[in-house]
């Protein structure tokens, strides 16, 4: 669909109707108009120039900064039993925002868990507060330490993306 490229854009989209009905979409409208003068920074050339679609965003000033990682960042790596990983298995990493939200797919990445047991699973979830350990599945609160972070990062074999839509895979990016 490209309703969101137009004024008054995404109104009664069905495939957001559970997080981004057409109320968000006028409140996102009306703070981009009141806020005014602001710059947005993108991944990505392929993300400004999505941006540059929209009439909300297109007469913004738009940077990219294609790899936002801090060239000043001391890299040290943790031993997996620091991380709680199991050092024997390859190591798939899911991020997710909300693990109660359908659309995120945490309710696959435990049906999976559960019949791949030769793999560890990691998930580091914003809306958990604890830390969680099954017999594969490592369910992480959110993780503020970058040293911490960027070891579960380095230690994944793979990145696991189960979501049925994201923002331009900002997760990947």
């Amino acid at each position: 669909c490209d309703k969101w490229k137009l004024n008054p854009g995404c109104l009664n989209c069905p495939l957001r109707r559970n997080h981004f009905s057409s109320i968000y979409w006028k409140k996102m409208n009306n703070l981009i108009n009141d806020y005014g003068n602001f710059s947005v920074v993108t991944v990505s050339e392929y993300v400004k120039n999505e941006y540059l679609k929209s009439p909300y965003i297109k007469d913004k000033i738009i940077q990219v900064v294609n790899d936002c990682v801090s060239s000043s960042f001391e890299y040290r790596v943790l031993n997996e039993k620091l991380l709680g990983i199991d050092e024997k298995k390859k190591n798939i990493l899911f991020v997710v925002p909300d693990t109660k939200n359908v659309n995120k797919g945490f309710d696959y990445l435990e049906m999976i868990s559960k019949k791949m047991l030769q793999y560890n699973f990691i998930c580091i979830a914003y809306n958990n507060n604890t830390y969680i350990k099954n017999e594969n599945l490592i369910l992480l609160p959110a993780i503020s330490n970058e040293l911490v972070l960027s070891n579960y990062y380095s230690k994944a074999d793979l990145t696991l993306i189960l979501s049925k839509s994201e923002t331009f895979c900002l997760p990947v990016a």
